[in-house]
């Protein structure tokens, strides 16, 4: 049932990392909850994750 609720990505961000870095942030909205999502951050560089985050915001609501 997890991996069913968070298959479909909601949006995907370019930005920068503290060090200069650029990211892609990729969100992913849980369709039964009205405030809660799932922040994938990836380095552009080495495309490894840089974070995970379960948030009650979407990422352009959360503040740097």
């Amino acid at each position: 049932y997890c991996s069913y609720v968070w298959r479909r990505r909601t949006r995907i961000k370019a930005d920068t990392a503290a060090n200069g870095d650029p990211l892609m942030v990729y969100t992913y909205k849980n369709p039964d909850s009205a405030y809660s999502y799932l922040l994938f951050t990836v380095g552009e560089k080495d495309n490894f994750i840089k974070t995970v985050m379960l948030s009650d915001r979407p990422n352009k609501e959360l503040s740097k």
